[in-house]
């Protein structure tokens, strides 16, 4: 008897991929699901009714609010290694970076806010209120409730590293950006005594 191979078992021939014809380019495939790079991003703000000159309205209101603010001017004033208008334009910076993706900031701000010593918890929740009335006077409600939600996640970077010695927050340690009463005490006693844990044989 004759050996046949079943259709469903045959093996297909190779076959050569499809090349363009000599003089004529290949043609134009679109990929779906490619990320977006960075470069792309670049420039492009999260929120559409954000531009260049919202960003200038808010920092110049917000800290003109800060200017006014006892405590805050004081803070500010024996800590600042730049002028104000020198402060300003990077600050502007810092948020087109944040709000818009230009990546044109290339500060660091954990070691400028360590210089301010006397610096506390409830000085955020101070800075946060003025930088919140400061969004609702200059921008719109989207843009605002994205500013205001990337200060308090700023502010809560901040804190983890100036108060917790850079241990992550447990849940529940912030209310409206700013650690609670007793936040602090609590991880710092739980680090010690870790550290003073023997060690393992």
């Amino acid at each position: 008897m004759q050996n046949r191979s079943s259709p469903e078992c045959s093996t297909p021939e190779p076959q050569e991929s499809a090349q363009p014809a000599p003089g004529t380019s290949a043609p134009d495939i679109s990929l779906s699901g490619r990320p977006v790079t960075r470069l792309q991003r670049a420039g492009i703000p999260l929120e559409p009714s954000i531009d260049a000159d919202m960003v200038d309205r808010l920092v110049e209101t917000f800290y003109g609010k800060v200017r006014q603010d006892e405590r805050l001017a004081k803070l500010f004033a024996q800590d600042m290694s730049k002028d104000w208008p020198e402060h300003l334009a990077q600050m502007k910076g810092f948020w087109r970076s944040v709000v818009m993706q230009t990546s044109e900031y290339n500060g660091r701000p954990v070691p400028a806010h360590m210089k301010m010593s006397d610096i506390k918890p409830e000085d955020f929740a101070r800075w946060l209120e003025l930088f919140r009335e400061a969004a609702v006077q200059t921008c719109t409600k989207g843009a605002a409730e994205l500013f205001v939600n990337r200060a308090e996640t700023i502010a809560k970077s901040l804190q983890m590293a100036l108060f917790l010695r850079g241990v992550i927050a447990p849940p529940g340690a912030f209310e409206n950006g700013v650690l609670k009463d007793g936040v602090i005490e609590k991880v710092r006693q739980e680090q010690d005594e870790w550290a003073g844990r023997p060690l393992s044989p």
